[in-house]
């Protein structure tokens, strides 16, 4: 977008837990197991000022699963990383805020 790359990255992660962990056997252990969460997480990655910026999303896998990704695609497709340009070196901050006024340097 306006030649700038961007990077999707989409990922489910699952939880188990046991609901009996002080069990004697292993067997026993899995037969207690039971699903803590299933998320699907969101990344868009974009680069601009020398910097990387990200858009975090999180849901519910089944809440990603009904909306087809629709509804996160267009957040997704409005995330925008903005090149700052500066007049002069002495102008702007590393951060590409723009310095208005310089404070006065104390003398120890």
């Amino acid at each position: 977008k306006n030649g700038i790359m961007y990077y999707d990255i989409a990922v489910q992660v699952k939880s188990f837990a046991s609901r009996n962990q002080l069990a004697v056997s292993q067997e026993d252990i899995d037969k207690a197991m039971e699903l803590e969460f299933d998320r699907t997480y969101i990344t868009t990655i974009g680069v601009a000022n020398n910097r990387i910026y990200n858009l975090r999303l999180q849901t519910g896998t089944s809440a990603y699963a009904r909306s087809k990704g629709n509804a996160f695609r267009t957040i997704q497709d409005s995330f925008e990383v903005l090149t700052v340009k500066c007049p002069s070196l002495t102008s702007c901050k590393p951060n590409g805020a723009k310095i208005v006024k310089e404070l006065p340097v104390e003398q120890p």
